[in-house]
């Protein structure tokens, strides 16, 4: 700690009155020197008057805690009052510029400056500081007040002297927040922690109750600050080598704020010195009496005035060793304040006489030399310094003294850089001028400086050979400021036929409306990420890139950084798949009007052959004739199955798969599967058994019909396999395997079983163990297959485990998939049977011959009015022309499908309001989609070709049922309606 702090610190409150008669003296001075010359009142213009005129009540923007200038405290009657010297210069303004001045009470005193800047709410500061940055926004007068910054600080183990000791400290800043933009300014390197707070007050009790080290206050606040709080821990460290806090007024208006100056000006002196003296705590003089004394005290008081002029010369001698005693001890006290301030600093700062010797030197200064302050004084400052040093510098301090102009400098020493500046100063004694040297140790910096520059040239690099486009353009206008090499190598253009221009000037964009939706896209989210683009380059060809872009502050302006990344060739690419997938749909589609083609023109005659297999068992035949049948019957099912089979694979592979997703019971699938083949397993002479586990739940969720068809497969191959023994269907829960659970189905048998090398080729289409097995068990090898498409599909798996000559067991695991039992469908009632009043005449719409033949066989001896249509049209005009009970409708008819036909009648009748016909489809199109396109006609159920006798008659009961829903059932003719079961 300097001397000066030493002393200051001990000195403590005895040098108190000292500050407050040279805060009033300061004040005095400053009014003295803007003081004008006094006029009746003030010269406003006409536009000055006209403005007060218009403004009678101007709101004031106010602040607690700034003590002596500010402060906001409860009156009397609990209201808020606005106190200090401010507040007394406005009471004294207010008359002369006619206008009453209304404290902003409703608002913080950041809020109104705030406010100030926007141009709304508040007039004029009272109290405030000048600094720059608030001369954008308020005319200020010239101050009516100017006093020091000095540093508060707490007695303490580890006291805070000068700036030097707040590094990891806490300083409580508190508004105008001078102190905190001066420290963060100029020291920035000083890790200092700002706490802030509401006013002065609080930052003085932060300091004093240990929540801060220190403080930054004008001088008069802190004195009063302190004396009010009465705080006996608190000290005034040093004093600050800051522009003084000048206090003065403000507003947004400048016609207001050149009247409150004229305003200032007018006031009188006496009225001036007066308000100072009472916030600074100056002593007062008594007030001089107006009372007038009579004559003849006169002579007495004369009679007093010669006795005591004696005496008179005495007293003012005695005053005049008063005054210099009183000056000697102010001298003490500013040169203190200066080692004070000297030693605050981190520069070095030394003066030095005509022969070079040191007059005064700061602790930074002497430290260089690794001396103290006081031992550094009277020695020649070249002397200390190497030789060749030393001579360089005579020279500059020389050329100094004899140009009187400032010499700035860089030299080196001991691997630090310093700047060093010699400026001349008076002598006393009238010799060469003395010189002032400042050395500031630029190391630091200097190392910033060029690590800054490195991270920009690095940056500057890898902006310019980014393999993307980058370029940084004007957020405004679009105008390009930089691109880097990719841009000109893609675009085409060079660098200089792209600065300073617009995109649009360059014909860039190949879409006018790209800039302005990037430019929503930004206001809308802040950025702009991934927008497609497309861009008109320079030799004509266009290119599509992704933008995306960010704000960015650039070259003194709000500029937009844009990367630009080619996806040309992605887009062909996806043009090319995109082709791709429609050639393959185009080519599936082609694949299944093929197989769809295929199942017509197959299951048309077949359809007319099993009917009249159908037929023809009805007929008396011998033994012989009925084997023949028999052996036509199955070669035509052979058939089909392998149909059936070739279909179901070409549905599943192409993806159109449609499972269902409904409640059903394990246990009942398995028996239904089981009771399939209970008949071929019996005329085989196998045991067909079925175990069941106890924990099997009865409820799972899926497509029982797809779990049914793989049992049926694999319980089909087992019997077909097994010439004796038996075959054993399985079902048991598998062991918990989180995160579902599983059914496991099994078919074992007894029969030939599988080789290790084809157990896995078996699931293969058309895949059997041998040749020789196909001709001895024949099958198309495709059931597997299916089935393992099919468990797949379910979320399942199949597997096989088999012993050559001893058996096989195949696998099938099902997630469970619990269903909720609310879902479970309800159960349907048997309907009752319908009976059929009279004939019935029904429209049969069929464009084969055969098939013609065949319905007639089938229809023969039923109460039936049975009418054919070959064609679409026919139908049409039959339909319209008189009413049936029933229509069959083919599809594929040689003039309009069978589905716009149904649409068309289903139309008319509407039209007519005409009750609906009941119509069944009879398709020979096998696939699952056709139900749907069926239903979407409007008719009433379909059949899939060939057609069973049984299935067509109980088909057309039900269609007929639908007819007459009204009528009673009657026993003697019973129609009954199709078994879903089956």
């Amino acid at each position: 700690m300097s001397r000066g702090g030493r002393r200051f610190a001990r000195r403590g409150s005895q040098l108190r009155p000292v500050w407050r008669i040279w805060l009033v003296w300061l004040a005095w001075l400053l009014t003295v020197s803007t003081a004008v010359a006094q006029t009746a009142g003030p010269d406003f213009t006409a536009a000055e008057r006209q403005f007060l005129a218009e403004h009678p009540v101007l709101r004031v923007g106010v602040s607690a805690g700034q003590n002596p200038f500010q402060d906001i405290v409860p009156g009397p009657d609990g209201a808020s009052r606005y106190m200090g010297l401010a507040a007394d210069y406005l009471d004294a303004l207010a008359p002369l510029l006619g206008v009453t001045f209304e404290p902003a009470f409703d608002i913080t005193y950041t809020r109104a400056l705030e406010l100030a800047q926007t141009g709304g709410g508040i007039d004029v500061f009272a109290c405030i500081t000048d600094t720059p940055a608030r001369r954008t926004f308020l005319h200020l007068t010239r101050p009516y007040s100017s006093l020091p910054y000095v540093m508060i600080a707490r007695h303490s183990d580890n006291p805070v002297w000068n700036i030097a000791d707040l590094t990891g400290k806490i300083v409580a800043v508190a508004p105008t927040f001078f102190a905190y933009e001066r420290l963060q300014a100029a020291y920035p390197d000083r890790s200092i922690r700002f706490d802030f707070k509401r006013n002065a007050r609080n930052a003085v009790a932060a300091v004093a109750e240990g929540q801060a080290d220190a403080t930054f206050l004008n001088l008069a606040a802190a004195t009063g600050i302190i004396r009010d709080l009465g705080y006996d821990n608190l000290t005034i460290a040093s004093v600050m080598p800051w522009p003084n806090n000048d206090v003065c007024m403000g507003s947004p208006f400048p016609l207001l704020a050149s009247s409150l100056q004229k305003a200032l000006d007018a006031l009188p002196q006496d009225r001036r010195t007066a308000l100072a003296e009472r916030w600074f705590d100056a002593a007062r003089q008594p007030a001089r009496s107006q009372n007038v004394w009579p004559r003849p005290l006169l002579w007495a008081g004369g009679l007093a005035v010669l006795l005591l002029a004696a005496g008179w010369g005495w007293q003012r001698r005695r005053v005049g060793m008063s005054r210099r005693k009183a000056l000697e001890n102010d001298c003490i006290g500013h040169k203190d304040m200066l080692e004070a301030v000297l030693n605050a600093t981190s520069d070095a700062v030394l003066v030095i006489d005509d022969f070079y010797r040191v007059i005064m030197v700061n602790e930074t200064g002497a430290a260089r030399f690794g001396l103290a302050a006081e031992a550094l004084r009277g020695q020649g400052l070249l002397e200390l310094i190497d030789a060749p040093v030393a001579a360089t510098r005579r020279e500059r301090y020389r050329q100094v003294q004899e140009t009187g102009r400032p010499l700035r400098f860089t030299d080196q020493r001991a691997g630090r850089v310093y700047e060093n500046a010699v400026y001349p100063i008076p002598n006393p004694t009238g010799g060469r001028p003395h010189l002032a040297i400042y050395a500031r140790d630029m190391t630091e910096q200097l190392a910033a400086d060029a690590a800054l520059g490195e991270s920009r040239e690095r940056l500057d690099t890898i902006f310019r050979l980014s393999p993307v486009i980058v370029s940084v353009a004007t957020r405004a206008e679009g105008r390009f400021l930089e691109v880097n090499e990719a841009f000109t190598a893609v675009t085409g253009y060079a660098r200089e036929e792209v600065v300073n221009r617009t995109p649009q000037e360059i014909s860039l964009f190949l879409r006018d409306t790209d800039r302005d939706n990037m430019l929503r896209i930004l206001e809308r989210d802040g950025v702009v990420r991934n927008m497609e683009l497309a861009l008109h380059l320079r030799d004509g060809q266009d290119l599509t890139v992704l933008l995306s872009c960010t704000p960015i502050e650039a070259y003194g302006q709000d500029c937009l950084l844009s990367v630009l990344v080619d996806i040309t060739g992605r887009k062909s690419m996806e043009q090319a798949l995109r082709l791709a997938k429609d050639s393959a749909e185009a080519a599936n589609q082609a694949k299944s009007r093929f197989l769809s083609t295929m199942s017509h023109e197959i299951r048309t005659p077949m359809n007319t052959i099993l009917g009249m297999v159908d037929v023809l068992r009805g007929t008396a035949l011998t033994g012989r004739q009925q084997e023949f049948l028999r052996t036509l019957e199955l070669a035509g099912e052979s058939l089909m199955t392998l149909l059936s089979d070739i279909l179901e694979l070409a549905k599943i592979e192409s993806g159109g798969l449609e499972l269902a997703k409904i409640p059903y019971d394990p246990v009942v699938v398995l028996h239904e599967a089981s009771a399939l083949l209970d008949a071929q397993a019996l005329a085989k002479g196998l045991v067909l058994r079925l175990e069941t586990a106890p924990d099997v739940p009865r409820q799972a969720c899926g497509d029982p019909a797809r779990l049914r068809q793989i049992l049926r497969n694999l319980a089909g191959n087992a019997v077909k396999f097994t010439t004796c023994g038996e075959v054993v269907l399985t079902l048991s829960r598998l062991p918990a395997s989180p995160p579902r659970e599983e059914l496991l189905f099994s078919v074992s048998d007894t029969g030939i079983g599988i080789a290790p090398d084809k157990q896995e080729t078996i699931f293969e289409p058309f895949t059997q163990v041998d040749s020789s097995t196909t001709r001895a068990y024949g099958g198309t090898g495709l059931g597997l297959t299916i089935s393992t498409l099919l468990a797949d599909g379910l979320g399942g798996r199949l597997w096989l485990e088999s012993t050559p000559g001893a058996g096989s067991t195949f696998y099938c695991a099902i997630p469970v998939n619990g269903c909720n039992p609310s879902s479970l469908p309800p159960a349907k009632a048997p309907a009752a049977p319908q009976a059929l009043a009279g004939r019935r005449s029904l429209l049969i719409v069929e464009d084969s011959e055969s098939n013609r033949l065949l319905y007639g066989d089938l229809l023969e001896n039923l109460p039936l009015t049975v009418t054919y249509a070959v064609t679409g049209e026919q139908a049409l005009e039959m339909v319209e022309a008189r009413a049936f009970d029933a229509v069959v409708m083919d599809i594929a008819l040689p003039d309009i499908d069978g589905y716009t036909v149904i649409a068309e009648i289903r139309r008319r009748e509407a039209a007519a309001g005409r009750p609906a016909t009941p119509i069944l489809v009879v398709t020979a199109y096998a696939f699952r989609e056709e139900k749907g396109r069926a239903k979407a006609a409007g008719a009433s159920a379909l059949l899939t070709k060939p057609l069973q006798k049984n299935r067509f008659l109980e088909a057309l009961r039900h269609v007929f049922g639908q007819s007459s829903p009204g009528q009673a059932p009657d026993s003697r003719a019973a129609w009954t309606t199709p078994d879903d079961s089956r």
